[in-house]
């Protein structure tokens, strides 16, 4: 006998079984997914757009049924709480997989349609890896999703080609200067098109001297923190060298930190306001120590400009806190199909640039251990696993070798579940973790509800990341210096740095 958890916790998809945990069980269960219904005419081209923004191009005869009008089904999991939901292991004949994303598309009425003419789909995503290859998905004899038939996708050959030519220019003309992970004689590139406008970008790469000459204060933010030293002028670079170079820089911040890069993207404006405003703060504080040192001379000083700082901004007053709104990526995933069916852009765990060969094991203890099904959830690389027994283990278990061993991508957070049940009573434990190289984990499991469990779900931020940027609160009204010096001070975002240099995290602690 197999029980479900409900749908509505999210988890839907783990299946207790009432057997021995080492039995294999069916976690499949797309019809979670709520579809896009899309009604069309088969005879004309066609372009559908979802509603988490991936473009469907039909051909006009590309699908062939019994009649011209034709009802689809779209469903789609490009979060790691949908592919869960859904209960898409990503699994390829036993090696893990990253997944970039799935999508299924069904005709529903006639069910005869087949397809005749390749249809292009375009799904789409925050970041584009190397190697990732188009898979199909087949179910398997446990009644799993078990992705086949890898494809590349020529579309993306194309774009890393551009982006390899970039980052040549990179090397060879900002490398003294710039790096993308720390700190030079110039600042960090990694982020800049989070902090920054492409319009500002490029106007800055042509030439910084002119942005300066105008008093941009951006501009003279970095001119001051960097040594007073102008960037070179690079006029001779075309606008498509450009785009493709920040294009390239874009990815790669994206790919190295998702999570701090939405952090810049949303804090973008508040601190683009604060560096306006850091003109008057310096302006003010120069005036705060002049005061303070003519308070016996009776002398006052009513205003004196802070140099190389101009003076033609006032005070923010708005809050800086901010919702960010629907939005569709730019980058996208191009491939055709010409079955229906699901399909994942993935690539092998093993083949992620920066994974080393590591281990991780899992120990199951407790009264309730046995009869307990463990999974592997990592949100940043979309991986969905369900563990096994190691070679002459009974209470260990790991998600690759029968030996442990597993690739390995460090400085990853991890969630490690184990469920179970028995005799109607549901077992449930958790432990989450940042990966390194070899991981031992331990799993008591422990009798639970389902409020345990989505309260965990909960912890999970699955439909992406939430940002939470201070609120400013100001005085209704300024008294003196000092207030309108704190008042400045206090516009300043806490939970994001506003250096012109936009400082690179360090990375998470190990556990």
């Amino acid at each position: 006998m197999l029980r479900r958890l409900s749908a509505v916790l999210l988890i839907v998809v783990i299946a207790f079984a009432c057997n021995n945990a080492q039995d294999n069980i069916s976690v499949l269960h797309t019809d979670a997914l709520i579809p896009d219904v899309f009604t069309i005419n088969t005879t004309v081209d066609t372009v559908l757009t979802t509603s988490y923004g991936a473009r469907i191009h039909i051909p006009a005869n590309a699908i062939q049924s019994k009649a011209l009008t034709l009802k689809l089904e779209v469903r789609e999991a490009y979060t790691i709480g949908d592919i869960i939901k859904a209960g898409l292991l990503t699994r390829a004949n036993g090696e893990i997989l990253s997944s970039g994303g799935m999508i299924n598309i069904l005709p529903v009425t006639p069910d005869d349609a087949r397809i005749v003419k390749p249809i292009r789909i375009e799904i789409p995503t925050d970041f584009v890896r190397e190697g990732m290859q188009l898979y199909r998905g087949e179910v398997d004899k446990n009644g799993n999703m078990n992705w086949v038939e890898p494809v590349s996708i020529p579309q993306q050959e194309k774009t890393f080609a551009r982006w390899v030519a970039a980052e040549k220019m990179l090397e060879d003309n900002c490398s003294s200067c710039h790096s993308l992970d720390r700190n030079i004689t110039g600042p960090s590139l990694r982020h800049v098109t989070a902090c920054r406008t492409r319009e500002w970008l490029a106007a800055f790469t042509y030439n910084s001297a002119a942005l300066l000459a105008k008093e941009d204060p951006e501009a003279i933010c970095i001119f001051n923190a960097y040594g007073r030293q102008a960037m070179p002028a690079f006029a001779g670079f075309t606008e498509a060298e450009v785009t493709d170079i920040y294009d390239y820089i874009d990815n790669y911040s994206k790919q190295a930190d998702l999570t701090t890069f939405n952090q810049q993207l949303l804090a973008k404006d508040s601190c683009n306001a604060y560096t306006k405003a850091l003109a008057r703060l310096q302006r003010l504080e120069i005036q705060q120590r002049q005061l303070v040192e003519t308070n016996n001379a009776g002398m006052v000083i009513t205003h004196t400009a802070a140099p190389q700082i101009p003076a033609s901004v006032g005070i923010i007053t708005d809050t800086l806190s901010k919702v960010i709104p629907p939005s569709f990526t730019g980058q996208y995933y191009s491939f055709e199909i010409k079955t229906f069916d699901w399909y994942n852009i993935d690539i092998l765990l093993k083949d992620v640039k920066g994974v080393v060969q590591g281990s991780l094991r899992v120990t199951l203890t407790g009264t309730y251990k046995n009869n307990t099904h463990v999974f592997l959830i990592i949100p940043d690389l979309r991986i969905f696993a369900e563990g096994g027994w190691l070679r002459g283990e009974s209470d260990v278990m790991g998600f690759y070798g029968t030996d442990g061993k597993l690739p390995v991508l460090p400085d990853k957070k991890a969630w490690i579940i184990g469920t179970g049940e028995e005799k109607g009573q549901i077992r449930f434990a958790k432990s989450i973790l940042v990966t390194k190289q070899d991981n031992n984990v331990v799993l008591t499991p422990a009798p639970a509800g389902p409020q345990a469990m989505n309260d965990f779900l909960n912890t999970l931020n699955f439909k992406g990341i939430q940002i939470d940027v201070s609120e400013s609160k100001h005085a209704d009204s300024l008294r003196g210096v000092e207030e309108e010096i704190q008042k400045i001070k206090a516009i300043r975002p806490t939970s994001i740095p506003c250096d012109c240099g936009y400082n690179i995290p360090q990375p998470a602690p190990q556990p």
